[in-house]
Parts: C-alpha cells; sequence; structure tokens
C-alpha cells in the first residue's frame, strides 16, 4: 500500500516537473531576439511587437504605436567646463557619465516651449549580460510653454555600458511619450522594458 502511494506521489512530481518544463520552452519561444552586429550587443523582445531599426536606433510597437526607443551613442567625458576629457571606463565614472547623458538626451527647445531634466529623482544601478553596468533612473522633468511650468517625474530610462576595449559606448533605453510634458511609463511598459534590459548581452555571433 505505501509503495503504492510513493509511486503516485512520484508520478505527481514528474507531471509537475514536465508542466514546468513545457511553460519555460513555451515562455522561450515566445521571445525573439536582436542582433547588432555594428555595435556588437543583442537583446530579446516579446512576440507581438515590431522591432523597427536603423544605425545606432531601434524602436519597438505594438497595435503601430511605439512604447520604446534605443540609442547607441559613443561616451565623450568632458569636465566641469564642459572640456572634453579622457573617459575612464570605471563602474562610478559610468554612472556618473549615465546620469549626465540622460539628462542631455531629455531636454528639448522650441520655438514656444522646451523641456528639460535637470535631476534624478530615483536611481538604481545593477549588472545584466556578463558584468554589464546598468543605471536605471526616474528624472525630474519640467515642460515649460508661454512661462507656465508643469513639472513631472520621467522614465525608467535606463543606461547600459557597452564599452569595450577601445569603443566606449553606451546603450540608452527609454520610454515613448506623447504631448509636451514627459511622465513615467504605464506600468506594462515598465517591466517590458525592465525585461528588454535584462535581457541585452555583449557580442551579437
Amino acid at each position: 500500500m505505501k509503495e503504492r502511494k510513493m509511486q503516485r506521489v512520484w508520478l505527481w512530481v514528474a507531471l509537475l516537473c514536465a508542466v514546468a518544463a513545457a511553460v519555460s520552452v513555451a515562455g522561450a519561444a515566445r521571445q525573439r531576439s536582436y542582433k547588432d552586429r555594428e555595435n556588437n550587443y543583442s537583446f530579446e523582445y516579446p512576440v507581438g511587437y515590431r522591432l523597427r531599426t536603423e544605425t545606432d536606433f531601434f524602436e519597438l510597437s505594438r497595435d503601430r504605436k511605439a512604447v520604446l526607443y534605443g540609442r547607441v551613442s559613443e561616451i565623450f567625458a568632458t569636465d566641469e567646463n564642459g572640456e572634453q576629457v579622457e573617459y575612464k571606463n570605471t563602474r562610478d565614472e559610468f554612472i556618473k557619465y549615465a546620469r549626465q547623458h540622460a539628462k542631455n538626451l531629455c531636454a528639448a527647445d522650441g520655438p514656444d516651449e522646451s523641456l528639460y531634466c535637470p535631476g534624478v529623482n530615483k536611481e538604481s544601478v545593477f549588472e545584466v549580460g556578463e558584468g554589464l553596468t546598468t543605471v536605471e533612473l526616474y528624472l525630474n522633468h519640467i515642460y515649460e510653454r508661454n512661462g507656465r511650468k508643469t513639472r513631472s517625474v520621467y522614465g525608467p530610462v535606463y543606461v547600459v555600458n557597452l564599452s569595450m576595449a577601445g569603443k566606449p559606448r553606451t546603450l540608452l533605453v527609454e520610454p515613448v511619450t506623447q504631448g509636451g510634458a514627459r511622465r513615467s511609463a504605464a506600468p506594462e511598459v515598465q517591466q517590458l522594458m525592465r525585461a528588454l534590459v535584462e535581457s541585452v548581452r555583449a557580442g551579437a555571433p
């Protein structure tokens, strides 16, 4: 009797393991891979989204609506006076650069309006791939039109260190926003962005 009970237990365990494996494979099958051989990196994104790429740039959209952008840029370090200096690829130097890079790309001016990010609201640092330092930022955002200022928090903005020997580069991923004032992305877009960034790997064989 005990032997039969044990056999049933093991059958249930085997069944659960098989189901878990099937779910895992199905989840993997729902991902597509993109490889940028020019900048030597890759990432994954879900099936159901459309990826459009240009040199050093990509856009992910769904139902003909863009949800996030990504762009690769060379790293040009500057001092407090704005003069270009040699970039030292250390963790602290990259974090410092990532903050300024995100703020610079946030700024834009028009004839009747301007927007800019004067500071960081929230920040976290982690690694993806095999040791690629990544900075997640939520920026204090100001949209100014006709002398009136609208304040918001914009993000997340991810900055990933893709630097290799002699090639200091960074990947910035940000949400697409509508209208003048930029705001934080919807929760589902934040989850999409985080998963994409965590899938980034150096090397695109």
